[in-house]
């Protein structure tokens, strides 16, 4: 995706429409193109630290900006579900972490002080070469580890690690009890127990059963994010 005009971009990013023609559009990475937002938007338009496309390619041109623990220079650079930003340094004036989490009309970026710690998603398990297992997770990241471990490890389960080691710290799982957070649908950014995990033969494939505000509900696993257990292991 090389252009994108401001009409055409998701409809969640925070920005005005018709006073250009075109937006910055994010560079294929780890995050979907309906699922990110590239840094120069963030830098200029949710932020405010430059005026315009030029500042802001500047500041991060400058290696003030890093994602998850690295230096990122590309402003078209995506960011998306649970990313680190930080900008500037740590203990100068200026310096800013958020962290990018669902909400209502699709993503916000909060201001955290936990920027030394992360969640990420296994999506995906497969073997490879010399045996290993490789798990692969929502933001394009991948860990390898040994077969007898996959057993531990299921599809739909978190693991909380250190943002710049990658060093697993808490393994959360998609279970019973769960604390979890809707992360797509009518109903993201809101928090919700975990009932029930069911394996379904039909399309749908696993669903996840939750209660939310009272009130019980089926969603597809992907729209699940386990984020603790009696409450949130970050800052979200």
């Amino acid at each position: 995706m090389a252009i994108l005009k401001r009409l055409a971009a998701p409809r969640w990013w925070r920005i005005p429409r018709k006073v250009a023609k075109f937006i910055v559009a994010p560079r294929p990475g780890p995050h979907s193109k309906e699922e990110c937002l590239p840094l120069a938007v963030l830098i200029r338009d949710y932020l405010r630290l430059a005026e315009n496309l030029k500042e802001a390619k500047r500041i991060i041109k400058s290696r003030f900006v890093k994602v998850n623990g690295v230096v990122r220079t590309d402003h078209k650079f995506p960011v998306g579900l649970m990313d680190v930003i930080e900008i500037g340094n740590p203990g100068e004036e200026g310096y800013i972490a958020l962290r990018c989490v669902p909400s209502k009309h699709g993503f916000e970026f909060k201001e955290v002080k936990d920027v030394d710690k992360r969640l990420i998603r296994i999506d995906d398990k497969r073997y490879v070469r010399k045996g290993k297992v490789q798990l692969n997770f929502h933001n394009g990241e991948n860990m390898l580890i040994e077969p007898e471990e996959q057993g531990k490890y299921a599809t739909g389960d978190v693991l909380l690690i250190e943002t710049k080691t990658k060093r697993v710290l808490q393994h959360l799982k998609l279970k019973p009890g769960a604390l979890a957070l809707v992360v797509k649908g009518a109903n993201r950014g809101k928090l919700a127990k975990v009932v029930n995990v069911e394996k379904t033969k039909t399309m749908k494939g696993t669903l996840v059963e939750v209660e939310i505000e009272g009130r019980k509900i089926k969603l597809p696993k992907k729209y699940v994010f386990v984020v603790g257990e009696a409450k949130p292991v970050i800052e979200i």
